[in-house]
């Protein structure tokens, strides 16, 4: 179906590292008791205090009723490389560190967008209180 609509796939890796995948762009939902293991065996930390929402509906319909669920996103934008599975030269280990570090820029350019509105709201709402 996807193919004969000209969708694009996503064909990189799963969203976590515990997704199992059942086929070519086809993943398991993780349930949330696979989320706490995989934390519990992973970090230092209780998961309990890591993990701060509840269970998905997936996962809750699964548990009560049998059922199955079938999820499909479609990606927000589209560029032909997105298709490309060749070899890249790029580490992983760099690659990541790379996104990490672009990441932390968007955030520290975001963090003085919101401090700069922050500071307006503030004075504005300060003169509304004087009158």
């Amino acid at each position: 179906m996807a193919k004969k609509e000209n969708l694009p796939l996503h064909l990189g890796e799963p969203e976590t590292p515990y997704m199992k995948k059942l086929a070519d762009v086809i993943f398991k939902m993780p349930t949330s008791a696979e989320t706490y293991e995989f934390l519990k065996k992973h970090t230092k930390k209780d998961p309990s205090e890591i993990i701060n929402y509840g269970t998905s509906s997936d996962d809750y319909a699964r548990r009560v009723a049998n059922s199955f669920t079938l999820v499909c996103e479609m990606p927000y934008y589209y560029d032909p490389k997105i298709g490309d599975t060749s070899e890249s030269d790029a580490v992983r280990r760099e690659a990541v560190l790379h996104s990490l570090d672009i990441a932390e820029e968007r955030y520290n350019f975001v963090k003085e967008k919101y401090s700069k509105v922050k500071a307006t709201v503030r004075q504005r709402e300060d003169k509304k209180t004087i009158r």
